[in-house]
């Protein structure tokens, strides 16, 4: 039987809009402060609601200029706020017209808008509705399920409960009936239009149309209404917006209701009463795109969507950006640089930035401003794992190949951004390629597609850190990213597992630059050098062997060498200076960072030029220290003689760093294994070279380093070679090698001369390299 709904909404009035608007007005005010007014003239909601209302404009520009012509849209002020929110004209408001706030306009032939707004958590999604339904008496702000725990949801918590009833009530009542038929078909039937959404709900009456015409004061009580009673709400400048949060997150496609029925038919339910009755609706959440319609444009033609439907996609490149001021812009200038200050505020994610300027403002007084960013990071990423962030969308970060065509699912699970625009460049903040024009989705056996594209292929990504550095320096966190405080070779290992084949961000995190063993290499690097610089080399063997290790600093390890004290000090420095913010920079990426001479953070550049060395590292463009990188993930043990032409390889392409004045002092070797009778100081006496060794080498498994100090006669100039083994049964790298041929060794009178140009291809040393 179906509940009394009567029964349940006594507990309702129509004063808690009311009260929810109130509580969302002090809680945006909060949250916004003296930047309130700036975000409110860059809400997205006004232009795009207004427009959408006086469809039979036509031709409309593509800007909102004065009230008068917003005719009543945004012009609520609320007590206290002291807030203007008058639409002012564009070309007499410089922030205006230097942040080119306009809306994306077509010709428009409907009257009644669907939107979607994408963006991950922490975009400022909510806080752009929140702000919008504040000022809007006719609009009214609510979540899809009941099962949400932050802050700025309590405010709207009653609301929701009321009209989440009113849905779940007009879904049991639906299949009621088709039950009481008592006919197996009919019952068959209904499963099927609740399952394909193509029911046609302009005959049906409405608890959900009720509620809300009861909460906006249409009608005096909740009880049903039908669509044709709804269409009857609808007043010139007196349009009402439903805004609904939360739209089907990803892990919610499956989640059923206390009375049955999937959210997923919650929403494609609202969604259909909605659009029947010219009732604007805006979703907001992750993924929203794919998980509202891959399933919902099954419906059939008829009633799958309405001629008169607007249907808009609000990019995260529309909403209003991060807007610092007061102490949060000093703090953060001072870590990233006063010029990358305005890419700053236009790229990054303003949760984390927010966030990442509270935990700095808490540990004031320390020198290195940039240095503290990465420890006040860790702070701020153990606060977003809360919201089950993907251990694989943090590794993908790291990766230079996965700055472009992720997977939509790093929206709910990570911060990428959806690329609405497919492969070209991301349109100007606030331009009017920021929203884009959906039209109408086409359904063809299993594919739903916009504007001609399959809405599952449509990719994700994340900014480049040249553009967004707080979203490398807190996926850093500190040096310790992942949850459970895991090591990168634990989290490698799941994504490389079986259980991980079904998860679209572990098989983005497989994509990798260079070999399997030279990515990892180069993820656990650039976490590392946003470690305490002091716990570098610690932190390096963790993440990379997955132990503890028994010495903590890098003074400790270097110790262990019987250094002189001068060396002692130079070599702690030098390590600690050249692995330092370390972020991933493609060549061109890393070319356009030296003409602008602006880069603060230092760069982990994979080298594609004729050098072919794996990767070189570059501390930051005022220092003059960095590494070069050398990986190979051999079949066997490396050999006495490969490893002396190994190591004389890496030294010649030492030199090839073109950014660093003087040669780079640290050269850092990752390889499966060396051979038993393989001994690293050997090797250097035969390789070519003008400096003095200290030998850092850490063994598969081991927990403490092992420090030496290579001498040759005469040579003052010292550098550093890190030698670091994963070992051969380690896995995935061992998998990755049983494609390999055996390397035997050759004869080692047959070594290549090392003026030969044929060493530098990776083939001439007779090895199959992945």
């Amino acid at each position: 039987l179906v509940p009394d709904f009567n029964a349940e909404m006594r507990s309702f009035n129509k004063s808690m809009l009311e009260t929810a608007r109130d509580e969302l007005d002090a809680f945006v005010d909060e949250r916004l402060g003296s930047v309130r007014q700036s975000f409110s003239q860059a809400n997205p909601l006004d232009g795009l609601v207004w427009n959408a209302s006086h469809a039979d404009m036509g031709q409309l520009s593509g800007t909102l200029s004065t009230r008068d012509e917003v005719k009543g849209y945004g012009q609520r002020t609320r007590k206290g706020t002291g807030v203007d929110l008058q639409m002012q004209n564009q070309r007499d408001t410089t922030a205006l017209e230097e942040k080119n706030w306009t809306i994306a306009t077509a010709p428009i032939t409907s009257s009644t808008l669907v939107a979607l707004i994408e963006g991950c958590s922490g975009s400022g999604k909510s806080l752009t509705a929140a702000e919008y339904f504040v000022r809007n008496p006719d609009c009214v702000y609510f979540l899809l399920g009941l099962d949400h725990q932050q802050p700025i949801y309590k405010c709207v918590e009653r609301v929701t409960t009321a009209l989440n009833q009113a849905l779940e009530h007009d879904l049991s009542c639906l299949r009621s009936r088709a039950v009481a038929s008592g006919r197996f078909t009919e019952v068959k039937e209904m499963a099927r239009r609740l399952r394909t959404h193509s029911m046609d709900v302009r005959s049906e009456k409405s608890y959900f149309l009720g509620t809300l015409g009861f909460l906006l004061g249409r009608i005096s009580h909740t009880t049903p209404v039908s669509v044709e009673t709804a269409l009857g709400w609808r007043k010139p400048g007196r349009e009402i917006t439903v805004l609904m949060d939360e739209a089907i997150p990803f892990f919610a496609r499956g989640v059923t209701s206390a009375r049955g029925g999937s959210q997923v038919e919650q929403l494609v339910l609202a969604k259909r009463y909605l659009a029947a009755a010219n009732i604007h609706l805006i979703m907001l959440g992750t993924n929203t795109l794919v998980l509202n319609f891959e399933t919902a444009a099954m419906a059939s033609t008829d009633s799958r969507d309405y001629e008169h439907i607007w249907m808009r996609c609000v990019s995260h490149r529309a909403l209003p950006p991060y807007l610092p001021a007061g102490a949060h812009e000093r703090i953060l200038a001072a870590a990233f640089g006063e010029d990358l200050m305005s890419t700053i505020s236009s790229e990054a994610v303003p949760l984390l930035a927010v966030r990442l300027a509270d935990a700095l403002m808490d540990r004031t007084g320390e020198v290195n401003a940039l240095q503290l960013a990465s420890f006040a990071a860790m702070r701020v990423i153990w606060q977003e794992k809360r919201r089950k962030l993907s251990d694989a969308s943090i590794y993908c970060i790291w990766q230079i190949a996965t700055n472009t065509g992720l997977s939509q699912a790093h929206l709910s699970q990570g911060f990428a951004s959806l690329r609405m625009w497919g492969n070209s460049e991301a349109p100007k903040r606030g331009s009017r390629n920021c929203v884009v024009n959906l039209g109408r989705l086409e359904r063809s056996d299993t594919i739903v597609t916009a504007r001609g594209e399959n809405v599952k292929h449509i990719k994700s990504s994340y900014s480049s850190a040249l553009k967004d550095p707080i979203l490398a320096a807190v996926c850093a966190g500190g040096g310790l990213p992942f949850s459970e405080c895991r090591a990168a070779i634990r989290v490698l290992q799941d994504i490389h597992s079986e259980k991980s084949l079904d998860d679209p961000t572990a098989v983005d995190a497989v994509k990798r630059d260079g070999n399997l063993l030279e990515s990892f290499v180069a993820v656990v690097v650039m976490i590392c050098s946003w470690a305490e610089p002091k716990s570098f080399l610690s932190s390096l063997a963790f993440h990379f062997n997955g132990v503890e290790v028994d010495s903590t600093t890098v003074l400790e390890i270097l110790a262990g060498g019987v250094l002189e004290q001068s060396t002692l000090e130079w070599a702690s420095k030098t390590l600690e200076d050249s692995f330092r913010t370390l972020v991933p920079l493609s060549v061109q990426q890393f070319d356009e960072v030296q003409r602008s001479g602006r880069m603060r953070l230092g760069c982990y550049v994979r080298s594609k030029d004729d050098s072919r060395k794996d990767a070189s590292i570059v501390a930051s463009l005022t220092q003059n220290c960095g590494a070069t990188v050398e990986t190979k993930n051999w079949k066997n043990g490396i050999s006495q003689a490969r490893l002396t032409r190994f190591l004389d390889l890496a030294i010649r392409r030492m030199h090839a760093v073109k950014a660093l004045k003087d040669k780079p002092p640290v050269v850092l070797l990752a390889v499966s294994s060396l051979a038993p009778q393989a001994k690293i100081e050997e090797s250097l006496q035969k390789c070519v070279s003008d400096s003095n060794w200290i030998v850092l080498h850490l063994a598969p498994q081991q927990t403490r380093w092992k420090c030496s100090h290579f001498m040759l006669p005469s040579v003052v100039r010292n550098r550093i070679l890190i030698v670091l083994e994963c070992g051969l049964e380690t896995l995935p790298f061992r998998t990755a090698q049983e494609g390999q041929q055996d390397c035997a060794d050759s004869d080692p009178g047959e070594l290549l001369s090392v003026s030969n140009p044929k060493l530098l291809e990776p083939d001439s040393l007779g090895l199959q390299c992945q």
